[in-house]
């Protein structure tokens, strides 16, 4: 029941969000960010996720450049990814 109600949040703000980016009131705020501090962050609260299903998460973000990116949207896109990834990994999968 809980996995559904957290789907259903999610799905539902996706949606406003989708709405928001449609009718041009979605903020963003680009700023130089070091995609390491972004990605990485995601991939260990991914490993929770990933633990249940005996999935192995590696992340190496020694060589990432710099880039002009809002740091709230791009980790969103980087869970979504993660989650996704998790989602249909099979199990012991990395």
């Amino acid at each position: 029941m809980r996995d559904n109600m957290d789907r259903i949040a999610s799905f539902s703000n996706q949606f406003l969000d989708l709405s928001k980016i449609e009718a041009g009131m979605m903020p963003f705020r680009a700023v130089l960010t070091d995609l390491g501090s972004v990605v990485q962050p995601a991939v260990d609260a991914a490993r929770v996720v990933a633990a249940a299903k005996s999935i192995t998460l590696r992340c190496d973000t020694a060589d990432v450049p710099l880039v002009v990116v809002d740091p709230e949207r791009f980790s969103q896109v980087v869970m979504n990814l993660l989650n996704n990834a998790i989602k249909f990994t099979p199990r012991e999968g990395r």
